[in-house]
């Protein structure tokens, strides 16, 4: 706090101008919780001065002497390190964010062309697939018409001869 000061029987003490360290001002001249302070009370209230800057007073009665002390501080001052605080907070969720969306998307492309490749290698795969099963349904057709050419020579023919030479 800028300043704290101890006020007896509810009268700022002596010393700089009591206008500007007590704020607005009744018509009497006193600080508007000087009544508040003389009962005891504590509390905290914000009055513009007279050169226009708002003070945030903070104030405690002692309700044995009749007295009471007030600290008062700039608004601006108050509120500077909150301010300070939620501005470095809201760059470090934006930093995060953007990291965030940095990393999302350049995963996204990653996975992207692990997919796009495996996709690729599947297609091959049926593509070899399907000339595997053209070459096999061939080559079944061939043997089939073999079996039935040798079924339907003329001459007796010794199959087993020829399948163990072709093996």
């Amino acid at each position: 706090w800028s300043r704290a000061r101890l006020v007896a029987r509810g009268l700022p003490d002596a010393g700089d101008d009591p206008v500007r360290f007590a704020g607005a001002v009744l018509a009497s001249g006193r600080p508007l919780f000087v009544d508040r302070l003389q009962r005891g009370e504590g509390g905290s209230q914000v009055e513009a001065g007279p050169d226009g800057v708002e003070y945030l007073y903070t104030f405690a009665g002692i309700p044995t002497t009749g007295g009471g002390v007030v600290l008062m501080q700039p608004t601006a001052q108050v509120f500077a390190i909150p301010q300070r605080l939620a501005s470095v907070g809201l760059t470090l969720v934006l930093l995060a964010s953007g990291v965030a969306i940095g990393l999302s998307v350049y995963l996204g492309n990653r996975l992207s062309r692990l997919v796009d490749a495996a996709e690729r290698t599947q297609q091959r795969a049926e593509a070899a697939a399907r000339s595997l099963a053209a070459v096999t349904a061939e080559s079944e057709q061939r043997r089939l018409f073999l079996e039935r050419l040798i079924e339907s020579s003329p001459i007796p023919v010794n199959t087993s001869e020829i399948w163990a030479r072709i093996r």
